[in-house]
C-alpha cells in the first residue's frame, strides 16, 4: 500500500526494518534506503543515516516528498535507531558488515549458534568496552621515546605490542574451524577479536591524545608579523 502523501508539508513518523541500502555518502552520512513498514509496505526513505544497515529498525521523523525520477521518498529529519529482534532480523544485521571481519557466512553461523542471543554474545564478548591497560602502556612508552630518540613510535610500539597479540587465541580458532567444531570456533574467535580489539583501542587512545595535544601547542611555535 503507498504512502498518503496529501500532506506532504506535515511532520510525520514512520518505522520499520531496514530491508536494502540503496546508497550511502560515506562522508556526511548521507543514505536511501528502503524500509519495510509492514502493512503499509516498503517504502524509500532519505536523509542522514550512517551506518543504517539492513535488519535494523529504524523510527524515523520528517515529510513525505517526491523525487522527480525515483517518485515518493521520505526525508528523515529525526532518526532513532533500534538494534535488530529476532533471528531473521540479526542475520540481515551481521551480514551487512556492519561488524568487521563478520560476513554472510560467519553470521549465519553465530545467528545458528546463539538465536537471538547473537547481538549480546557479540557485544559482552568482542565490543565489550574493555581497554587494555598494557596496551596503554606500551603506546605512551612508544610515544614518549619517539620524542626522545626523534624516531617513528612505530618501531618502538611493534616490539612492546608482540606479547599483547592473541597468539594463541588465533591459532585455536583456526584449529577448530579447520576440525569442524563450530561452537569452540565461534566462542574463541569472538573472544579473540575481543581481545585484539581491546589492544587496539588502548593504541588508538594514547595515538589520539598524543595528536590533540601535539596540535593544541602548534601555535605557540609560530611566528606571528615575522617576528622573530
Amino acid at each position: 500500500m503507498q504512502p498518503d502523501i496529501a500532506g506532504a508539508a506535515q511532520r510525520n513518523q514512520v518505522e520499520g526494518t531496514v530491508s536494502a541500502v540503496l546508497f550511502r555518502n560515506e562522508e556526511n552520512g548521507y543514505t536511501v534506503l528502503k524500509l519495510d513498514c509492514g502493512e503499509r509496505g516498503e517504502i524509500t526513505a532519505v536523509g542522514c543515516m550512517p551506518g543504517a544497515a539492513p535488519g535494523e529498525a529504524l523510527e524515523l521523523e520528517g515529510t513525505w516528498g517526491r523525487h522527480p525520477s525515483y517518485g515518493e521518498q521520505f526525508k528523515a529529519e529525526v532518526v532513532t535507531r533500534r538494534m535488530p529482534v529476532g533471528e531473521k532480523a540479526i542475520f540481515e544485521y551481521l551480514a551487512s558488515g556492519v561488524v568487521k571481519g563478520v560476513r554472510m557466512g560467519l553470521a549465519r553461523q553465530i545467528v545458528d549458534r546463539f538465536g537471538e542471543d547473537a547481538l549480546a554474545v557479540i557485544e559482552n564478548r568482542y565490543f565489550g568496552g574493555q581497554i587494555d591497560p598494557g596496551a596503554v602502556a606500551v603506546a605512551a612508552y612508544a610515544e614518549v621515546m619517539a620524542r626522545l630518540m626523534k624516531a617513528p613510535a612505530t618501531g618502538f610500539l611493534v616490539v612492546g605490542i608482540l606479547p599483547f597479540v592473541p597468539g594463541g587465541g588465533i591459532y585455536y580458532t583456526m584449529e577448530y574451524c579447520l576440525s569442524g567444531d563450530t561452537e569452540l570456533f565461534l566462542t574463541t574467535g569472538i573472544h579473540t577479536f575481543g581481545v585484539a580489539g581491546a589492544v587496539a583501542v588502548g593504541i588508538l587512545l594514547v595515538s589520539s591524545i598524543t595528536r590533540l595535544l601535539r596540535e593544541g601547542r602548534a601555535p605557540k611555535n609560530r611566528h606571528l608579523g615575522g617576528e622573530k
